[in-house]
C-alpha cells in the first residue's frame, strides 16, 4: 500500500489488495443509493450520440467532465440496468448508488465496510459520512409495466431486461413512495449486527445553507449523519473541544441567593473558592451538532466535503505520531489547572438538605461530595513509549475510500498525517492530486 496515493479503481479491489491493520483512521463518505450520478457510466445500444440525461439531472449545473461523460447527475438518476427512455439504450455501471434494489446496495457496501474494518488498525476509528433519499416513482415509469403495481416503489430489477426492473418480490424491500429509505441506519444496524462495528456516536453536521427545496409537504433537510465507528472498546482518540456557551458562564458565577442574602461569600470557605475559578481554559467536550456550511467544488461534483468537517476528525481519531520500532501512538497528557488542583479532593462541608439543594442549582449532582463541573485541565506534553526515538516517528494514516475531489486528503496533509485514497474516477483522481499540490501544512 502506497501512502500519500491515490488509487483509481473499484473500492472493494483496491482495498483487498491491502494488507490487513494498516491504516489509523478511515473518514469518507459513499455514495448514497438511488441519489447521484458521479459520471462513470457506460451504454449498451441505443442511439450514441443521446446524452441520456432525464429529470432533475442539471440541478445545479454541469462542469465540462460531467457533461462529457453522457450520465445523469440529479436525484432521478439512472440506475443500473435501466433503460434510457429517451433511446433505449441499458445503463451499465460499476458506481455503487445505482443498483436495481436497495438490498443489493447494501450487501454491496457491507462487503467494503468489511474490508474497512480488516485494514483499519484495532487502535483506529471510522467516520462514515451517510446521508438518505427518498423512495420515488423511478425515472420514465409512464409505461404500463412499471405501473402494474401501482404507486409503490419497489427494489427488484433485472439487468437483463430493463421492462422488469421494478416488478414486485415480497423478499425486497417495499418502500411507499415519498418515504425516506433509511438506507444510512439500515446499514449502521447491519454493521453493528453482522460485523461488530462499534457505534460511539452519530454526528449531526447541520448544514445551514443547505439547499433550498420547492417541497411543500414536508420540512427541508438541512442535515446529514456521521456514524463514528471503532474496531474495539480501546482506541486512540483525542477529546476536542468547542467554545463554552453563554448559558454555561452564567452557571459557573456561583453567586446563588438564599432566603435574600448572597451564600457563603467567603473566600476561604469552598464556595468561595469556586466562585473566584475560571471555566475550562480548554473549552467543554465537544458536542454531536456540527453547524458547517457546505462549500461547493466548482471543479468536481456539489457534494464535497466542507474542511472545517473533516479536521476534527483527523484531530479526534488519527495520531501525529507513532513510534516506528513498537506502534505504539503518543496521546496528550493533561494536568489540572493551579486553580483545580487546590480544589481536588475536597469535600462539601455540610450535608443538609439546604446544602443539596443549592448543589443541584449549581448543575451537581445532588449526593456528590466532590467538585466535578469545573473541570479545568490543560496539555502539558506527549506520552512517551520508552524507545529510542533519534530516527524520528510515523505518521498516523487516514484512509478515504471514496476519496472524491480529494477534500480528506487534502486536510490530513494539513494537519501533519499521511493519506491513502481511492477513487473510481480517473477525472477525480486528477482534480484531487492538483488540489494536494497546491496546498501547505497548518
Amino acid at each position: 500500500m502506497k501512502v500519500n496515493f491515490i488509487y483509481t479503481g473499484d473500492t472493494l479491489e483496491v482495498l483487498q489488495t491491502f494488507p490487513d491493520e494498516c491504516v489509523d483512521c478511515i473518514i469518507t463518505s459513499p455514495p448514497y443509493f438511488g441519489l447521484r450520478d458521479y459520471g462513470t457510466a457506460k451504454w449498451k445500444g441505443g442511439d450514441e450520440n443521446c446524452d441520456h440525461q432525464v429529470g432533475r439531472n442539471t440541478r445545479g449545473g454541469l462542469t465540462e467532465f460531467q457533461k462529457g461523460n453522457k450520465g445523469s447527475f440529479g436525484d432521478e438518476s439512472i440506475k443500473n440496468g435501466q433503460s434510457c427512455p429517451k433511446c433505449g439504450a441499458i445503463r451499465i455501471d460499476l458506481q455503487i448508488g445505482l443498483e436495481s434494489t436497495l438490498n443489493e446496495y447494501l450487501d454491496k457496501m457491507l462487503a467494503i465496510t468489511a474490508e474497512c474494518k480488516r485494514v483499519l488498525k484495532k487502535t483506529g476509528t471510522m467516520w462514515w459520512n451517510h446521508g438518505d433519499s427518498y423512495a420515488s416513482q423511478p425515472t420514465g415509469s409512464k409505461n404500463a409495466l412499471n405501473n402494474e403495481f401501482g404507486k409503490k416503489f419497489v427494489y427488484k430489477g433485472d439487468a437483463e431486461n430493463a421492462l422488469t426492473v421494478r416488478t414486485r418480490n415480497k423478499k425486497e424491500f417495499d418502500v411507499p413512495e415519498k418515504c425516506m429509505l433509511l438506507q444510512n441506519y439500515r446499514l449502521a444496524i447491519r454493521m453493528v449486527d453482522e460485523q461488530q462495528w462499534i457505534l460511539r456516536n452519530q454526528i449531526i453536521w447541520h448544514k445551514p445553507n443547505c439547499m433550498p427545496s420547492s417541497i411543500k409537504d414536508r420540512f427541508t433537510v438541512d442535515y446529514e449523519s456521521v456514524f463514528f465507528f471503532t474496531k474495539f472498546k480501546k482506541y486512540w482518540f483525542e477529546t476536542q473541544y468547542e467554545p463554552i456557551q453563554t448559558e454555561s458562564h452564567e452557571r459557573y458565577k456561583y453567586d446563588f441567593k438564599t432566603e435574600g442574602r448572597a451564600w457563603d461569600k467567603d473566600p476561604n470557605s469552598i464556595y468561595g473558592k469556586m466562585g473566584s475559578m475560571k471555566v475550562n481554559s480548554l473549552g467543554r467536550n465537544k458536542r454531536c451538532v456540527w453547524k458547517i456550511p457546505a462549500h461547493p467544488f466548482k471543479e468536481a461534483h456539489f457534494a464535497t466535503f466542507p474542511e472545517k468537517l473533516i479536521e476534527p476528525m483527523v484531530r479526534a481519531g488519527c495520531p501525529e505520531f507513532i513510534c516506528k520500532k513498537c506502534g505504539v501512538a503518543r496521546e496528550v497528557i493533561f494536568e489540572p489547572s493551579e486553580e483545580y488542583k487546590k480544589l481536588l479532593n475536597q469535600s462539601w462541608t455540610e450535608d443538609t438538605d439546604k446544602s443539596k439543594s443549592l448543589r443541584a442549582k449549581m448543575g451537581f449532582q445532588a449526593n456528590t461530595k466532590r467538585v466535578s463541573t469545573t473541570a479545568d485541565y490543560r496539555p502539558i506534553g506527549y506520552t512517551d513509549c520508552g524507545c529510542d526515538h533519534s530516527d524520528g516517528w510515523n505518521k498516523g494514516i487516514v484512509l478515504d475510500p471514496f476519496m472524491g475531489s480529494g477534500t480528506t486528503a487534502v486536510i490530513t496533509k494539513k494537519l501533519s498525517r499521511d493519506y491513502v485514497g481511492i477513487e473510481l474516477s480517473s477525472d477525480y483522481v486528477t482534480i484531487a492530486n492538483n488540489r494536494l499540490a497546491q496546498q501547505t501544512l497548518l
